[in-house]
């Protein structure tokens, strides 16, 4: 009995640690691991927006860093009709209720072609629609802010099917404008989320326990 309230009780702290764990974006919260975390493949040449930011192309670890710094602000962009970048995230992302990721970009409106790796589906495009009422703070200028919200049964995952790496089309989209990509996160971290019923039974179970052991 001892060792299941000790389960029990990771449990419910391990759940509620993690809802606590979070970052905002856009009017949006994603678990602090959602988020990407690596750079594993480009084509293109690149350009970048940050603090320490030139008119140099930079190079593949310079791209990584700008798209996993959760800063909305840092942005990458080509000019290369071909460019893309291939990402993975801090955690498994799942095929959930309604929208799975989310792309964020500065300025207008931005286009992508997203593929998954590994996947027979083929790519789609997206484009991405202002965030009212979040404006982003360029080099002194404020910009829009615009997001792309991608439903992952568009590529026929099943549901609760853990998303593998992707494959982000950045070059340019019939614009003359180049694709100002700043962030992309998951929605959903885990397959099947715990019920809140679940929570309140297993709440009750460790209770029980701590009560016996008072009577004891």
């Amino acid at each position: 009995m001892n060792k299941l309230l000790t389960i029990l009780s990771i449990t419910i702290a391990t759940t509620l640690s993690n809802s606590a764990l979070a970052a905002s974006i856009g009017g949006y919260t994603f678990a602090d691991n959602a988020l990407v975390n690596q750079v594993i493949n480009a084509s293109g040449t690149f350009y970048n927006y940050n603090s320490t930011s030139s008119a140099d192309a930079i190079d593949f670890n310079q791209l990584n860093a700008d798209l996993t710094d959760a800063n909305e602000a840092t942005y990458v962009f080509t000019g290369n009709s071909d460019a893309y970048v291939d990402l993975s995230f801090g955690s498994s992302i799942y095929n959930g209720v309604d929208n799975d990721l989310a792309f964020f970009f500065v300025g207008d409106p931005n286009t992508i072609s997203l593929s998954l790796i590994g996947n027979s589906s083929p790519s789609q495009t997206y484009t991405s629609s202002m965030i009212d009422g979040f404006g982003v703070d360029v080099g002194g200028n404020t910009y829009a802010l615009s997001v792309a919200l991608v439903d992952l049964d568009d590529f026929n995952l099943a549901a609760d099917t853990a998303l593998g790496d992707i494959r982000v089309g950045l070059g340019l989209q019939g614009t003359s404008n180049p694709v100002a990509f700043s962030l992309a996160a998951g929605f959903h971290t885990t397959p099947v989320p715990l019920p809140a019923s679940l929570v309140l039974f297993l709440s009750g179970l460790a209770s029980l326990g701590f009560i016996r052991r008072r009577k004891k």
